[in-house]
C-alpha cells in the first residue's frame, strides 16, 4: 500500500496583493485615490483593515494553489468554505487503483481494511463495474489533488479556522503548509492572520484545547 506526503504549492496569485488592497481601501475615502508607494503606510494600512474586520478589500487579490496528497476526508472538510473554488481529482473518471494513500499511524487492522477495500475496487473495475459504483467501496484514506482558488479574505478566514488544534492533524499540517505559501505572497496580512487564539481569544468555550499558544507553532 503507497504512502504519499501532502504538498502544497502556489500556481498563481495576483502580484503585490498589499499594494492592489491599499488602492482598493483608499478609493472609499478619495474620488481618484493616488497609488500608495510608502511601504510602511501600506503595512499600516493592511493591518488596521485586518483588525479593524474593514476586510472587503482583501477580495481583490487572490491566490491560486496546488495542494497534492490529501485525503478524501480533507477534502470533505476543506470544501466547506464557500467562498473558494476547487477542482479535485475524481473517482467517478479516474481509475484509482493505483492511487497512494496518505501517511497516517495505522494499526495493522486499519491498515488491512484499507488494502483490501482497493483490492475489491480493483478487481469490480476488472469486472467491469462503472468506476463511479466502483468508489463506493474506497476509504476516505484514499488521496486526491486539488486545484484551490481564494481571495486573501477568504485564505485568512479559512486559516483562522483551520489552524486551531480542534481540527484533525491532517486539516493542521495542510494549514501550516497553505500558511507557508500565504505568508510568502502576501505577508503584510497574513504576519497577523491566526487561530482564534492568536488573533485574539479563544471562543470555543467547553471545547477549547486548554493550551497557551506557543508562538513558535500554531
Amino acid at each position: 500500500m503507497n504512502q504519499v506526503l501532502t504538498h502544497v504549492q502556489k500556481i498563481w496569485a495576483t502580484p503585490k496583493p498589499a499594494h492592489i488592497v491599499a488602492f482598493a481601501a483608499k478609493q472609499t475615502m478619495a474620488r481618484l485615490p493616488e497609488v500608495e508607494n510608502e511601504t510602511a503606510k501600506i503595512e499600516a494600512l493592511i493591518r488596521f483593515l485586518y483588525m479593524a474586520d474593514h476586510r472587503s478589500p482583501l477580495e481583490h487579490a487572490s491566490l491560486c494553489i496546488y495542494i497534492t496528497g490529501v485525503s478524501r476526508a480533507f477534502m470533505s472538510q476543506i470544501t466547506r468554505h464557500r467562498l473558494a473554488s476547487y477542482t479535485c481529482s475524481s473517482q467517478h473518471y479516474q481509475n484509482y487503483s493505483d492511487y497512494p494513500i496518505i501517511t497516517q499511524q495505522y494499526t495493522k487492522q486499519m491498515t488491512k481494511s484499507i488494502e483490501e477495500a482497493v483490492r475489491v475496487y480493483s478487481a469490480s473495475i476488472e469486472n467491469g463495474i462503472p468506476k463511479d459504483q466502483a468508489r463506493m467501496v474506497l476509504p476516505e484514506a484514499m488521496t486526491v489533488n486539488m486545484v484551490m482558488t481564494a481571495n486573501a479574505r477568504e485564505w485568512a478566514a479559512i486559516l483562522n479556522q483551520r489552524l486551531c488544534k480542534r481540527n484533525t492533524i491532517e486539516t493542521r499540517e495542510v494549514a501550516m503548509s497553505i500558511y507557508s505559501v500565504c505568508y510568502e505572497w502576501f505577508p503584510e496580512l497574513f504576519r497577523w492572520v491566526g487561530p482564534q487564539c492568536v488573533e485574539d481569544t479563544c471562543k470555543q468555550g467547553k471545547m477549547s484545547c486548554g493550551e497557551p499558544y506557543a508562538p513558535t507553532k500554531f
